[in-house]
């Protein structure tokens, strides 16, 4: 090869010149890019460090306050005072035993004995001298002495309770008049009312004690005292009972008699405007009894071209030219 052509080959281009430039560039890139690599690997360890420290330096905290908490509550036990816990059991705190005298120890240890051999009501009234009561009345109870056993409640001055022992034994007409004496009408009434027609002014009575005025308007509607419901409607300003207990014919001459002009217009206040309703006044109009509230019937009606309608469907020719005789008197 001569001279020249060395020379020749050597001699730099444009295009050689480019190339070795994005060489250059791309050696000096690869630094960079590995240092980037590292510091995330670096980042990531570092983080994992952190991480397992904290939680570390938190489980032992969480360990140090539970070491504290049992700590304390071993000084609480220590000293006899009541240790909180998160579930408190409920129980049944009786000291009577541990301030027991010896005699009384001994009484109860008689009174166990009669009750081995089967004189349950000797071993009662042994236990009930040493304060035993609720031994004494559990044993009566289920030894079948249930007077003995409310007598003894009558004893602790709770009658409520010797009435619901008499309740559960199946003696409710026993069990009403201590409910009402332990100051608990209602339950009085709802036995009264639930053992018949005999007790139904007990019931009444019971229930009135009790504030229950419907339920006392039940039982008078029951025993079809309407002079007396109406009175216990017109105190208590409600007549949908009455609306209800009406429907039937024969009672209906007695509540329109029952009824003053205003206790009418109330009770119209409180009746729906319905076709069941329009049919109940339709039947109340074919009665004589009836006629001083008619005026006050058919302006009610008019309020529903319904109901109006459905009214004079069911009367009699006869019927309509009373009601609208009896009408035109009184305007």
């Amino acid at each position: 090869m001569k001279a020249g052509d060395i020379k020749h080959l050597s001699a730099p281009t444009k295009e050689n010149s480019a190339f070795s430039r994005d060489r250059r560039k791309i050696a000096m890139l690869k630094p960079d890019i590995v240092n980037s690599r590292w510091a995330q690997v670096v980042a990531g360890l570092v983080f994992v460090v952190v991480a397992f420290v904290a939680c570390k330096a938190a489980l032992s905290l969480y360990n140090r306050l539970m070491n504290l908490r049992l700590e304390a509550r071993a000084r609480k036990k220590a000293v006899g005072m009541r240790v909180n816990v998160k579930h408190p059991v409920i129980v049944r705190q009786t000291d009577i035993a541990a301030r027991m005298s010896a005699l009384d120890r001994q009484t109860h240890t008689q009174a166990e004995a009669l009750m081995a051999a089967g004189k349950v009501k000797e071993a009662a009234k042994l236990f009930e001298s040493i304060r035993f009561q609720r031994t004494a009345i559990d044993a009566l109870e289920k030894a079948g002495f249930y007077d003995d056993a409310a007598a003894m409640l009558l004893r602790m001055n709770i009658p409520h309770r010797a009435a619901a022992l008499y309740e559960r034994n199946k003696m409710p007409e026993r069990a009403a008049p201590l409910y009402l004496q332990g100051g608990q009408p209602e339950s009085a009434g709802k036995i009264y009312a639930a053992l018949g027609p005999a007790f139904m002014e007990q019931a009444v009575a019971a229930y009135e004690a009790a504030k229950k005025p419907a339920e006392v308007m039940k039982i008078l509607a029951s025993m079809l005292q309407t002079r007396r419901l109406v009175e216990v409607c017109r105190r208590e300003g409600q007549f949908a009972d009455l609306i209800a207990y009406a429907r039937e014919r024969r009672v209906q001459r007695d509540v329109a008699q029952s009824l003053t002009g205003d206790d009418f217009k109330v009770l119209l206040g409180q009746l729906a405007l319905t076709p069941q309703n329009a049919l109940t006044l339709s039947s109340w109009a074919t009665l004589e009894a009836f006629t001083p509230h008619l005026p006050a019937m058919l302006d009610y009606l008019t309020r529903s071209e319904t109901s109006h309608t459905v009214f004079w469907q069911h009367l009699a020719q006869a019927d309509r030219d009373r009601i609208l005789g009896a009408v035109k008197k009184s305007a």
